[in-house]
C-alpha cells in the first residue's frame, strides 16, 4: 500500500526482505510524514495520514503497529503549528488514536 501511494518510497520500502520489519516500514513512513510536515507539503501530508488511517483499518495487527509505532514516530506535538495540522488534516478515528498515543506515551502507560 505504501508503495502505491508514496513511489518515491520505494528504493528505501524494497530493500530484501531479510532486513525488513513491519517496524522499520512504519518508521520510515513516519520520517516521509514528518518530512512532507517540515516542507509545507500539506497535500502530501494528508495522503500519509489518510494512508495510515487505512492501514489500521486493515487488521488489528496493522492497527496496533501503527498506534505503536506510526503516531509514536510523528511528534506533531513538538510545536503548536504541527499540533493544529495533525487536528484538521488527520482523519478523525486516526486523530483519535493519535490522542491516546501522545497522551498514553507522556504518563507512562505503554
Amino acid at each position: 500500500m505504501l508503495l502505491t501511494h508514496f513511489p518515491d518510497l520505494g528504493p528505501e520500502l524494497r530493500r530484501p526482505e531479510s532486513d525488513q520489519s513491519l517496524q522499520q516500514l512504519l518508521g520510515l513512513f513516519a520520517t516521509y510524514t514528518r518530512q512532507a510536515m517540515t516542507e509545507g507539503s500539506l497535500t502530501t501530508l494528508k495522503q500519509c495520514l489518510q494512508v495510515a488511517d487505512s492501514l489500521r483499518e486493515e487488521n488489528d495487527y496493522l492497527a496496533t503497529a501503527v498506534e505503536m509505532v506510526y503516531l509514536r514516530h510523528l511528534h506533531f506535538d513538538d510545536n503548536i503549528y504541527a499540533g493544529q495540522l495533525a487536528h484538521l488534516l488527520m482523519p478523525k478515528p486516526l486523530y483519535i488514536a493519535f490522542c491516546y498515543c501522545q497522551y498514553s506515551s507522556t504518563r507512562g502507560f505503554s
